[in-house]
């Protein structure tokens, strides 16, 4: 028998520690999907089987997947948005951002929550100083928000590139990447970094629409695990789905702000 898993890059590390687990433990095999978690229920409801769906987005599975398509489902853990660059820190984060000499980047915002989130962290600057958002979207050297610049399928910014990034170039991704990967990084301000949960009302005001075409809103980062009604193999996806809510999340970067949510089928 074999197993169907998709997992978000977020995730994609453990996942794939749980799999190995899984497969020693009950002899059967572990068909991992990574990827953006936008793409990946893209893929779910255009028909493709997955016994089990890690995502970086909890807002997603109550938006695109909500209770037609979810038998169950856990937050596993919380996280927030941080700045991973080589010569950044808490008091020059800002000035890195502006300065015109280095690159913004992160992962594609269509189909990935890590890129959207980042967007989102962007706009909430707004809250932090007043028009400081407009500024860092008006940089040349910044992508941007636009469709059309996250059309080459070859974009270094969708694969891993906060792994070797210069000192001219900085990535905004969710801290537990960097923790995972021993980067240097620096935790952005509470009202942008969409960790806490008492900023709640603020992340609510920024959005992104995504590739499905669903306007999406910013909230506190919460991930999900789930297994979806249409899992062709149950009783091995609780196994799984067992196993992984055993790890030690924080071990690996993720925050506990999280909160134990229940979808009625």
């Amino acid at each position: 028998m074999t197993l169907n898993v998709f997992s978000a890059g977020v995730a994609g590390r453990i996942a794939k520690s749980v799999a190995r687990e899984y497969e020693e433990m009950t002899n059967n095999k572990v068909n991992l999907v990574i990827g953006g978690s936008v793409a990946g229920i893209n893929r779910f409801l255009s028909g493709e089987n997955f016994d089990v769906m890690i995502l970086a987005d909890e807002s997603n599975v109550r938006m695109l997947m909500g209770p037609e398509y979810v038998d169950k489902y856990d937050i596993f853990a919380g996280n927030e948005m941080a700045i991973i660059g080589n010569n950044v820190t808490e008091d020059n984060w800002k000035q890195v951002l502006l300065d015109e000499n280095v690159t913004i980047k992160h992962m594609n915002p269509f189909d990935d929550p890590g890129g959207y989130r980042a967007i989102m962290a962007l706009k909430l600057a707004d809250f932090y100083e007043p028009s400081l958002s407009k500024r860092f979207f008006a940089k040349s050297n910044y992508k941007g928000s636009e469709r059309e610049a996250y059309d080459n399928t070859k974009d270094p910014v969708k694969k891993p590139a906060f792994i070797n990034l210069t000192d001219n170039e900085v990535f905004i991704a969710y801290r537990s990447l960097a923790v995972e990967n021993g980067l240097h990084y620096t935790r952005l301000p509470a009202i942008m970094n969409l960790g806490k949960s008492v900023n709640e009302p603020f992340y609510n005001k920024v959005s992104f629409t995504v590739e499905s075409g669903e306007e999406v809103f910013g909230t506190t980062i919460l991930h999900a695990v789930v297994i979806p009604k249409t899992a062709k193999n149950k009783k091995e996806a609780e196994v799984f789905y067992g196993l992984f809510l055993e790890i030690d999340f924080t071990s690996y970067g993720f925050t506990d702000e999280q909160r134990h949510v229940v979808l009625n089928p």
